[in-house]
């Protein structure tokens, strides 16, 4: 007899979706993860508007800066600006609990309740059937369930925005939020632009987001506060928290925190998995008759490799290269901006290459939540006449997020584990693409340009600060013991799957968010109609 029907390893996006599809046939489920949870303090931000917080709370400091202000500015390059002391608990403890050696590719490696979905930025976009079988998932196969994670999560957004294009599933979704009145003075330009046809292959619209502007199950409309980089009001702004709220309100969820997974065997009767304490590294062994991992590609490929002895075997890691760009509207110098509007991604632009393929995304964000001084260190100025220099624009900064596709024939870097555990990340000697990118960054200059938004600066974050992986079980160079074919079953195992990323064949420009849902959801059915 086994502990458990199924046991998920994970409690990001992807595992969470799946937990839900077993919860669902009745099974009896545990969710296992690392599980750090966010400081209490931060979940007392009071509801107010951003600006009224700056004027008048008293305690701002201490969600705004944290307790260590200096290495919340050092994270800004390997992490990005979004990174917020509320969410750095994502990473708490993870330079230690997943020991690696690298001096080229810096990957996050959540260890927060939640994975990488606390700082997802709640993009949401689907894949077109050419990107699905870059991947390897046949398109019909997925469609249900990108509707039945639509249903789930509520997306809001513009139906007539040149942004369909990158969201399929109109069915359901909840009316757009305002644009706020920077990225409005943009998107009238790029309309007046694109009746022009002036703007060569780029597409521009409002943002598809998992944010309610209705209410939905319990979560609340967003209240357009500006402050969704530092808490989430009324969980407005869907994240795996908060299914994990409503998993843990059926009595076939078990949630086991504080524990990683190191190991998992596979007996005729039962998978088993062992794990340890991150606190006093005290060892525990579960069983169930399926497992599913959902530790993100890179852990989850760790733990295969782990479980079959695979050490010191070079994989690759497709991983989406991306900058962010700092703009300056001229079509908002002098002008006010409305104080109501949300902080995430306001507008999303694309590029079309020759075979009518996305090849370029970038999100359109308006600067003021984030606070200018961590825009300090990129101006060549003293700091205090740079702060000056910035309260003077700030109506008119606009940063934009590029991000480019990451395939197998130009992925830069391996990775290997050692016996010792520790994650090895090499570049590989030869890369093909440098050229292609340059170009691509030049195209988005010139439409920025033509949309009278001048870029001003470029931050090139670390390779590997995405936070978008995959393939890390797939490629030209993985053995076949740790393949998985393309419904998530490990090779030789009949009770071990892998619903993440790891073994798609493909990054599309576009964000994975999304598909990954899906796809866990996907998977975990098709698994469990023969549990």
């Amino acid at each position: 007899m086994t502990d458990f029907d199924v046991i998920v390893i994970g409690s990001g996006p992807a595992g969470v979706h799946s937990a839900d599809v077993a919860l669902k046939k009745g099974l009896k489920v545990a969710l296992i993860s690392i599980g750090i949870e966010q400081e209490k303090k931060f979940s007392q931000i009071p509801k107010k508007n951003f600006s009224e917080i700056r004027k008048s709370e008293s305690q701002q400091r201490s969600f705004f800066l944290g307790d260590h202000f200096e290495k919340s500015l050092t994270l800004q390059n390997r992490a990005g600006t979004h990174l917020t002391p509320p969410r750095e608990y994502m990473i708490k403890n993870s330079d230690s609990i997943f020991p690696t050696e690298s001096s080229v590719f810096f990957p996050l490696q959540a260890t927060g309740r939640g994975g990488l979905g606390i700082s997802w930025g709640a993009n949401c976009f689907t894949y077109d059937k050419n990107e699905l079988a870059k991947i390897g998932i046949e398109e019909s196969v997925l469609s249900e369930h990108y509707q039945n994670v639509n249903q789930m999560i509520g997306v809001s957004g513009d139906a007539w925005s040149d942004t369909k294009k990158t969201f399929f599933n109109q069915d359901d979704i909840q009316p757009a939020l305002p644009v706020d009145t920077n990225c409005s003075n943009i998107l009238k330009k790029y309309r007046k632009m694109s009746r022009a046809n002036g703007l060569n292959n780029f597409h521009l619209g409002q943002s598809f987001l998992s944010v309610l502007t209705e209410n939905k199950d319990g979560r609340s409309a967003n209240g357009l506060e500006d402050m969704d980089f530092w808490t989430n009001y009324g969980a407005s702004v869907w994240r795996p928290e908060t299914l994990l709220t409503t998993l843990n309100n059926n009595k076939n969820f078990t949630e086991i925190t504080g524990f990683l997974v190191n190991k998992f065997m596979e007996t005729p009767e039962c998978a088993i998995i062992t794990c340890s304490s991150i606190y006093d590294h005290s060892s525990k062994v579960f069983s169930a008759k399926k497992v599913f991992i959902a530790c993100g590609a890179i852990n989850s490929a760790k733990l295969v490799i782990n479980s079959l002895g695979l050490f010191n075997q070079s994989f690759e890691i497709l991983c989406n290269k991306n900058i962010w760009i700092g703009g300056i509207n001229l079509s908002m110098l002098g002008k006010k901006s409305r104080d109501q509007r949300y902080s995430l991604s306001q507008l999303t632009g694309f590029h079309k290459n020759d075979q009518d393929e996305i090849d370029l995304v970038a999100h359109f964000y308006s600067y003021r939540s984030l606070l200018l001084y961590r825009l300090i260190p990129q101006i060549p100025l003293p700091p205090r006449i740079a702060l000056y220099f910035l309260r003077l624009i700030v109506n008119c900064l606009t940063l934009i997020n590029v991000q480019y596709e990451s395939s197998f024939e130009n992925s830069e870097y391996t990775w290997e584990v050692n016996t010792q555990n520790e994650l090895k990340f090499k570049k590989k000697k030869s890369v093909a693409d440098g050229k292609l990118l340059q170009a691509l960054e030049k195209k988005i200059k010139n439409f920025l340009l033509k949309l009278r938004c001048v870029p001003v600066s470029i931050s090139r974050p670390m390779d590997g600060a995405s936070l978008h992986y995959a393939g890390t079980l797939a490629g030209k160079n993985i053995d076949p013991r740790a393949k998985v074919n393309s419904d998530g079953a490990l090779a030789g195992h009949e009770r071990i799957f892998v619903v993440d990323s790891s073994h798609w064949l493909f990054l599309p420009a576009k964000g994975l968010t999304y598909t990954l849902m899906a796809n866990a959801r996907r998977i975990t059915q098709h698994a469990l109609e023969r549990i």
